[in-house]
């Protein structure tokens, strides 16, 4: 889920902005997606969105890596609960975004 989250979002990074470094890109990127680029891009997250995903992309993390450890079974539960608030709120800011993007773009028509 993670994956398919920061993918979106690196969309929009490359689009628009067309500079990203590789050092701490990861969290960086939900920074940078919760704050608006003036003349350049809004911000797709709203800061207090982006927390539940700096959990997820933590998880991923771990889980990626598994093999120098081992899950928590508690650790899987907390992110398995995290889960549908996270695909609301991604849903809530594309739907925002997108509609930003499109009030946008009719004002330049």
């Amino acid at each position: 889920l993670y994956s398919f989250c920061e993918n979106y979002l690196l969309r929009i990074a490359k689009h628009f902005e067309n500079r990203l470094t590789s050092a701490g890109r990861h969290s960086e990127l939900l920074d940078r997606m919760a704050a608006e680029v003036p003349g350049v891009r809004p911000r797709f997250f709203e800061p207090s969105e982006i927390d539940s995903f700096h959990e997820l992309r933590a998880f991923r993390h771990v889980f990626r890596n598994v093999y120098r450890s081992r899950l928590k079974p508690e650790r899987v539960l907390e992110i398995q609960r995290l889960v549908p608030e996270a695909v609301a709120t991604f849903r809530r800011a594309h739907v925002r975004f997108r509609d930003t993007l499109l009030a946008i773009a009719e004002g330049l028509e």
